[in-house]
């Protein structure tokens, strides 16, 4: 991507964008960051520019199999630029609804050291899918929707973590 003028910024946040908005169109004009300095990126019309309007995983921490995380509830960058955004037009949806009250969204997850094949059996005749190397197993989260805890299981490409500890 670099080789063809993808610029990348590292140890940068995204602070607000500047935006044209009409009826029909959204159009990024400038980009605000903050990094070692703060710095305005002007977009050019044939630029591109993604961002993520929040993220479930904004603000994790991790816990181990002697301490539980602890719970971060500063607002992350990904969550204060949603709002930015969403306070200039509707269309970007209502960010409150997912970080408004964090006890009714927050979200926890662990990870299952297995080893054996018993654990590999029982995800496959659950998600009905054979476990391949670098393939994600079941196609995203599957929630079980009977659970009490809105239980969800996921099997992501192996190994999760690369420096995990057998």
């Amino acid at each position: 991507l670099e080789a063809q003028n993808v610029v990348f910024k590292y140890d940068a946040r995204v602070t607000d964008l500047d935006m044209e908005i009409s009826a029909d169109n959204k159009t990024v004009k400038g980009i605000h960051i903050t990094g070692e300095k703060e710095e305005y990126i002007t977009v050019k019309a044939d630029d591109l520019v993604f961002f993520t309007n929040g993220s479930m995983t904004e603000n994790s921490s991790i816990g181990s199999m002697d301490e539980a995380p602890v719970l971060d509830r500063s607002e992350g960058s990904c969550w204060g630029l949603w709002r930015k955004i969403a306070s200039k037009d509707s269309s970007f949806g209502n960010p409150e609804a997912f970080c408004g009250d964090i006890d009714k969204s927050k979200w926890e997850s662990f990870t299952i050291t297995a080893k054996g094949p018993k654990m590999r059996e029982l995800i496959e005749k659950f998600s009905e899918r054979k476990i391949e190397p670098h393939k994600t197993v079941t196609g995203g989260i599957i929630t079980v929707k009977d659970s009490n805890w809105l239980l969800s299981v996921t099997v992501n490409r192996q190994p999760q973590f690369t420096n995990q500890p057998d």
